[in-house]
């Protein structure tokens, strides 16, 4: 008693393994924190005692967000977030009383500009938690003369699954289609039957793949081609194959790629797919053999779309490069690469 105590520290930030730590500012009030969730590197939320909840957007300046349950005395002891825009948090609401509840449960979808109350009960809670929602995100795909995808639908589980595809074309519209899958079978997409065929950006498309009755699927996109390059001296023969990948389980603000060539008889493709509702600017670190790193930027992707960059173009011929890409908002990210391989 009578001795001053230490500050306070509630919330520290590490950019080096754990060598060092260094104390960030949440505010005025309590400053007691009793949870953390990040998405990405980036974006953090915290939840505290008697001070709300705070968020950041570049893992160092936190900023008081207007929680649903600031008008009670509470605790707010768990904080949970799916994606960038939607959270849910949970805790006692203070001792209860007459009108007042012992503990609530509130969630965001807007990235916290606003909560929403979900649940108010006469006992505290303590924690909260969620199922993540199976789906599938995929940036290449098109429907030109040429190129034929199919999405193949795997339910491993032992109820039907409802599942919702949502293709967004890169002329900035989308196309909606839903199906069922029966139990411990798989179903076959034919994405031509719904676009049908166009040498156009309104038949290249991203899409997204969910169930949307809490069953757990798996999604792979096959694409078969017979793709012409544009070198003619390759003219009239066609490069004939195909490639199959799993859907990406959610988008992100940077992809990385190890692989890529753009010399002589090879051309390589970035298809980009913004499922948000803002426009995502692009920079495109490349690291090349001949050259080191090469950056170039000026590619925005619209929201709920989807742009494609010819790398021979954007980058140049004849270099042996990876490719990281970053965005400023979260996107997903496919290479495709067509050749002609003369093997020595």
């Amino acid at each position: 008693r009578g001795t001053p105590s230490p500050p306070a520290v509630s919330l520290l930030r590490t950019d080096d393994d754990g060598a060092s730590w260094t104390a960030l500012e949440l505010g005025t009030g309590m400053l007691d924190t009793n949870s953390v969730t990040t998405v990405g590197d980036d974006v953090v939320w915290v939840a505290t005692d008697a001070d709300g909840i705070y968020r950041s957007d570049n893992a160092r300046d936190l900023v008081r967000q207007d929680s649903y349950s600031g008008k009670y005395s509470y605790y707010l002891v768990c904080i949970q977030a799916l994606d960038e825009n939607t959270a849910w948090a949970a805790g006692p609401a203070g001792e209860g009383g007459p009108g007042v509840p012992a503990g609530v449960v509130e969630h965001t979808s807007d990235g916290g500009k606003t909560w929403v109350g979900q649940l108010e009960l006469d006992i505290a809670l303590q924690a909260v938690s969620f199922t993540r929602p199976s789906a599938f995100f995929f940036a290449e795909g098109t429907t030109r003369e040429g190129f034929e995808p199919f999405l193949c639908v795997a339910n491993p589980g032992g109820r039907e699954a409802e599942v919702a595809i949502t293709y967004l074309l890169g002329d900035g519209t989308a196309r909606e289609q839903s199906l069922a899958v029966p139990a411990c079978s798989r179903a076959t997409v034919l994405p031509r039957d719904i676009l049908g065929t166009g040498d156009d950006p309104a038949h290249d498309f991203g899409c997204v793949v969910a169930c949307t009755n809490g069953e757990v699927i798996v999604a792979e996109r096959p694409m078969y081609f017979s793709y012409t390059p544009a070198d003619p001296a390759y003219h009239p023969r066609d490069w004939t194959g195909g490639h199959c990948v799993a859907g990406a389980p959610c988008p992100s603000r940077a992809w990385y790629f190890a692989e890529g060539y753009t010399g002589r008889g090879f051309e390589e493709w970035v298809c980009v797919l913004n499922p948000g509702e803002e426009m995502a600017y692009l920079t495109l670190r490349f690291q090349t053999e001949e050259a080191g790193e090469r950056t170039v930027s000026g590619w925005g992707v619209p929201p709920r779309s989807r742009v494609t960059l010819k790398v021979n173009d954007v980058l140049g011929p004849d270099y042996r490069c990876s490719l990281a890409l970053e965005a400023t908002r979260p996107v997903v990210a496919e290479r495709s690469m067509y050749f002609a391989l003369h093997l020595a």
